[in-house]
């Protein structure tokens, strides 16, 4: 029985163990490409033995000795060693995979430490970006809300009222399983539970949907929904 492929990280950042997963995906790469051609070698073969019955059928009309079987028997040649290629291929593999798994149990103290820092270096960096996000989508609601401001006050002034709470409340495609939709708000607060969750057991993400008002009273130019949120 084979032994399952082994699924491995694309950064690992540690010498060792980076070295043994180094070597198993090289060898499993190899294993596969002898797989590969192996299927390519047994079709070619096919086409060799109908060569050959062609060439015997030939040489029957026109009175021959039998020309043999040339094609096939160089075809079976390739297929044996490229067989035998894959056989300690196969042996290869299964010596490097388990290598790879003593290299880590060996090493998982030392890389589990580069790895908690890691994480906390990757959650500053993601907890800077959403900030940065929250202060861009805010300053696009209140770019939306002047726009429609703007639109609305060109047809009817006194009908004009100050509100990119509409921009934010509504996000397309992100809803609730009874339909209704999330609003900016909710969605950063589930991001940022994300990026750094609490010590206890989280509470769902994105559990109270908000609808987009049905006639939102006018607000100041300089509160935005995404900050107030």
């Amino acid at each position: 029985m084979r032994d399952r492929p082994l699924t491995l990280p694309p950064e690992i950042e540690h010498p060792l163990i980076e070295q043994a997963a180094a070597e198993y995906l090289k060898l499993t790469g190899n294993l596969a490409d002898a797989q590969v051609k192996l299927a390519e070698l047994e079709e070619n073969r096919r086409r060799s033995v109908a060569a050959d019955r062609e060439a015997h059928a030939t040489a029957i009309r026109a009175g021959k000795p039998d020309p043999g079987e040339p094609k096939t028997k160089l075809a079976d040649a390739e297929i044996l060693v490229l067989n035998r290629r894959r056989e300690a291929l196969e042996v290869a593999v299964g010596q490097a995979r388990r290598e790879l798994i003593t290299t880590v149990g060996e090493h998982r103290a030392a890389w589990q430490k580069t790895i908690a820092k890691r994480r906390a270096q990757r959650q500053e960096q993601a907890a800077t970006a959403l900030e940065q996000l929250t202060a861009a989508l805010d300053a696009l609601a209140s770019a939306v809300g002047l726009e429609d401001w703007l639109e609305t006050f060109t047809a009817t002034p006194e009908r004009a009222l100050w509100h990119p709470s509409r921009f934010a409340s509504r996000v397309p495609g992100v809803t609730s399983p009874n339909g209704d939709p999330y609003g900016v708000s909710e969605i950063l607060a589930a991001l940022r539970t994300l990026v750094d969750p609490p010590a206890s057991k989280p509470a769902p993400l994105l559990h109270h949907p908000v609808a987009a008002p049905s006639d939102p009273a006018p607000t100041a130019p300089s509160k935005s929904l995404v900050k107030a949120a």
